[in-house]
């Protein structure tokens, strides 16, 4: 039996009524939200429909993404026939959200000034590139911010910035929007007269950069980009399995680290020394239990199914029996502890040390080792001037 549906008119925002004058993703996303919520959004197109709707290649989902809960209709808005209709509605509306370049609404008429005249309740929510400043005039787009701001470089590996695999500004920039709207519904509950907000794309690539930025003051150190970057835990990565998949593992404390060595039956690993938990501020200076290598010894894992720890994460996929069978069947851990490593540095432990120079090699570039022993150059070493990034900081080096 699905689930039951919620009647429109028990959503927090029933008898809201929305007007969208957007386009693309940025103020489709504030509308589509806001219906979801109840809202009614009546979507306004130019006389040839949303341009949105006519994209191919990766954009060719976003009409039907973004625009779904919606009534819409076309109207040539340079027509007086046309901005007389769109008047009569600002009349009755609660919202109006808009993300054309700047000025294009000023041009038609249909400016803040313009209709807050005709409804001083009226909340007129723009979205835009900029937020006012020195650059408030500019358009912008999702991936030019991303860019500018440094998104794209925190994304990509060194030297080479890349975008994220959506678009996350566009997005998030319209949930800005619809976080201010609700505010400001609420402050015209108080006030009675609504009032202009603005959401923009730059600003919300900002607040996303905000914990790198924050990181730079608290380390003194630019931040590397993420396929670089210095690891908060010591287990936080894509492990490779002997079949060839991945699976991702993440342990933030010390609780999920004993859950996570009970569950796949290394208990062994809580009393070695080398991987034994200690206080979570230490957590960097911890060896990392390499799990699964192509070419260990194999020791079967549990079934996945089973695993209730909530640090480790599986896609779809990795849910199902089938392949949570082929796990169990397949998949072989070794323990690459410091405690391993050959006290001359020789690039070997025990799930290692019986294999080719080729296999030795390639695992020993992917060890975490413990604040005892110093790593070794190799291709995933920092950039002059700055720390390795699987080494543990100074203040945990002691």
């Amino acid at each position: 039996m699905g689930q039951r549906e919620t009647p429109a008119t028990t959503l927090p925002l029933a008898g809201i009524r929305v007007l969208e004058f957007c386009h693309a993703i940025m103020g489709p996303t504030g509308g589509v939200i806001l219906a979801d919520l109840g809202a009614d959004v009546i979507k306004i197109e130019p006389a040839d429909g949303d341009s949105t709707r006519r994209l191919i290649g990766f954009g060719a989902g976003f009409f039907a993404t973004f625009n779904r809960n919606k009534r819409s209709f076309a109207v040539d808005l340079k027509n007086d026939d046309g901005r007389e209709l769109l008047y009569r509605l600002a009349e009755k509306a609660d919202v109006v959200m808009e993300n054309f370049a700047p000025g294009t609404m000023e041009r038609l008429g249909c400016g803040y000034d313009d209709l807050t005249q005709k409804n001083p309740r009226l909340i007129y929510c723009a979205l835009k590139g900029f937020l006012s400043g020195p650059y408030e005039h500019r358009p912008a787009l999702d991936e030019v911010v991303q860019f500018m701001a440094g998104l794209a470089y925190m994304t990509g590996p060194p030297g080479q910035p890349l975008r994220a695999g959506s678009s996350v500004i566009d997005i998030m920039g319209g949930m800005f929007a619809v976080i201010g709207v609700q505010a400001a519904l609420r402050e015209r509950e108080r006030t009675g007269r609504g009032q202009l907000i603005k959401s923009a794309l730059f600003e919300s690539t900002a607040f996303l950069m905000m914990q790198h930025m924050a990181g730079e003051v608290v380390t003194g150190r630019p931040p590397p980009p993420m396929p670089a970057r210095e690891g908060a835990w010591a287990v936080y990565e894509p492990f490779a399995t002997a079949d060839g998949e991945q699976v991702f593992v993440g342990l933030t404390s010390n609780g999920q680290w004993q859950r996570f060595c009970e569950q796949f039956g290394r208990r062994d690993l809580l009393d070695d020394p080398a991987t034994k938990p200690m206080k979570i501020a230490c957590v960097l200076a911890l060896p990392c239990a390499r799990l699964w290598p192509q070419s260990s010894r194999g020791i079967s894992a549990p079934n996945l199914r089973n695993c209730s720890t909530a640090s480790i994460f599986l896609s779809r996929r990795w849910r199902s029996p089938a392949i949570c069978s082929k796990i169990r069947n397949s998949m072989h851990t070794a323990a690459c502890s410091t405690s391993n490593l050959a006290a001359a540095g020789t690039p070997s432990c025990r799930g290692c040390r019986s294999k080719s120079a080729n296999t030795i090699s390639r695992c020993a570039g992917r060890h975490r080792r413990s604040a005892s022993i110093r790593p070794r150059s190799s291709p995933n070493s920092a950039l002059p001037g700055t720390r390795s990034p699987r080494s543990p900081p100074a203040a945990l080096s002691r």
